[in-house]
Formats: C-alpha cells, sequence, structure tokens
C-alpha cells in the first residue's frame, strides 16, 4: 500500500491513513498492521484469524 498522490515508491500498511502518531510511527513496519475497524475484522474473518475486543489489545491489530 502506497499513499495517495504523494510519489512515494516505500510500501506502506493501513496506518498510513491514521491520524494517531502511535499508529503512524508504525506505518513503515513489514506487517500488515489494521487500526480497529469494520475492515479489520472483515480481513480476519475472511483468512480464518483470531482477533481479540480492544479493550485487552493496543489500537491497531496485525492481520497478515
Amino acid at each position: 500500500m502506497f499513499p495517495p498522490g504523494q510519489g512515494i515508491s516505500r510500501p506502506y500498511n493501513h496506518l498510513i491513513f491514521e491520524k494517531s502518531p502511535y499508529l503512524l510511527q508504525h506505518a513503515e513496519n513489514p506487517v500488515g498492521w489494521y487500526p480497529w475497524n469494520t475492515e479489520a475484522f472483515r480481513q480476519a474473518r475472511e483468512e480464518d484469524k483470531p482477533s481479540s475486543s480492544p479493550s485487552v489489545m493496543p489500537p491497531a491489530i496485525g492481520a497478515m
């Protein structure tokens, strides 16, 4: 995933679109991180991967 319209060729994960400085610092990690949202849970269901409650985990999950 690449940030739109910035001409950057370095890949980013889904956190690049977040506003939180904490999440943005992990946007270049080579992990398919997702913020807590319906897309993240849909992806986990489709790939039959476990997910945890946001009250137990930090505000991002790795869905790779």
